[in-house]
Order: C-alpha cells, then structure tokens, then sequence
C-alpha cells in the first residue's frame, strides 16, 4: 500500500520533528541515498528522513519544486498537481492528488510552501504543509488531514548540496498506521532518486533566483 507515501516537494516543518521522539534508524541505503524512520512523539504515524549529497545547486532544486505541473514526472503516484493560487518569489499554493490501488481512495491535498535563506549559513529552507482554505474536499477523494515536511539544502564548498528531507504524514481514512510504517520508505526514496534525474535538466540546471545567494556556484560552473 505504498499510495499512502505522499511526497510533495514542494515540499515541506514538521509536526513532532523538532519535538522529542525515538532516535532515527536507518532503513534503506542506496544511489547515495539514506532513509530513515522514528516513532513519532504525538502520533501512531512514522516520521520519514531522507538525505543525500547531489552535484546540484540549490537555485535547481527550487525551480523544480516551483514547477508544480511537472510534479506527475517525479512525484511517486502524483497524478494532479496544479497551482491554485498567484505564487511570490518565495512561496507557491498547489493542489496535489496522489492514486491509490482499487478500492482505496484517491488522496488530495491543498499545500503550502515557503522558501527561506539563512542570511549567515546560506542554507535553504523550504518547508510546505496542509491547508484546508482553498479547496473544499471533493467527492471520491480522501483529503489528507496531515502533511507537513522540511527540505533543507546546505551549500558545500565542492559546489554541491547536502540535502535532507523531513516528512510527518497521516494519509487519512481507514490506514492502519501499522501498515503505513511497513511501507513509508518506498514512495520517498523512488522521488528522491527521480529528483536526481530531472535536476539534470537545462530549465533546472540553469536556473537562479535573487532571493538565493549561492556562495560556491562558481565551483559548480567550472
């Protein structure tokens, strides 16, 4: 039942992330890629950390996550992503809808993303969450009544970026929260590892945002 991992890149702070909770254990390690897994503080519900190194800069991984549309490209069972509202330099609304295997339901989700620049470090925050205000639920669809993640996006002085991703889900309906912890590393990692190839791509590779200082993007060019 890996429909119920909803990676939205946006996105996406978390609820019980920055909270006290079980220690993180490694579950898959591969491509460069590690994720891991911990008990959450106030839900029955796993959280979800992935991190990897890619030879990227952080202007491309936020002009992949501001081109809403082409998210059925990468997003595991993404099948709608549209914008739903007039975005700025630093934030995006879009409505996401991810499939599910007959006789669950679909889930849809209205999100919210922001992107921030730490003014001394230079790292990159873009966080995302749920909200309930511009979409009312749709028939035939399950509105998930939780989702809220964190990427973080270091710059190292080899021109590339140290990325993590933090992910706090509940799916919504009738999942059982221990079959959603069985399977909560698949759909993340399989994102994780399409991410790598569209950031390869000339209207990713190339892009670059005022409201983004990278310090070693000259490392990266040569």
């Amino acid at each position: 039942m890996h429909w119920i991992l909803l990676v939205f890149f946006t996105a996406l702070c978390s609820i019980g992330l920055g909270q006290k909770a079980s220690e993180w254990k490694l579950k898959k390690e591969a491509n460069g890629i590690q994720v891991f897994t911990r008990e959450a503080e106030n839900s029955s519900f796993s959280e979800l950390r992935m991190k990897g190194t890619f030879e990227t800069s952080m202007s491309a991984m936020i002009a992949l996550f501001k081109d809403i549309p082409n998210y059925t490209s990468w997003v595991y069972s993404c099948t709608v992503s549209e914008s739903v509202k007039k975005s700025t330099d630093g934030e995006d609304y879009y409505y996401s809808i991810t499939s599910a295997p007959w006789p669950v339901s679909d889930r849809d989700v209205v999100v919210h993303s922001k992107v921030t620049q730490d003014s001394s470090t230079w790292i990159v925050t873009s966080t995302s969450e749920n909200i309930d205000s511009l979409i009312p639920e749709k028939d035939g669809f399950e509105r998930v009544p939780l989702l809220q993640s964190a990427w973080t996006l270091i710059p190292l002085e080899d021109g590339k970026v140290d990325i993590t991703y933090d992910l706090s889900v509940d799916p919504g309906g009738l999942v059982p929260a221990w079959l959603a912890n069985l399977t909560l590393t698949i759909g993340p990692y399989n994102t994780m590892v399409a991410i790598k190839k569209e950031l390869a791509k000339n209207k990713y590779k190339n892009a670059r945002f005022p409201y983004i200082h990278e310090p070693y993007l000259a490392v990266l060019e040569n």
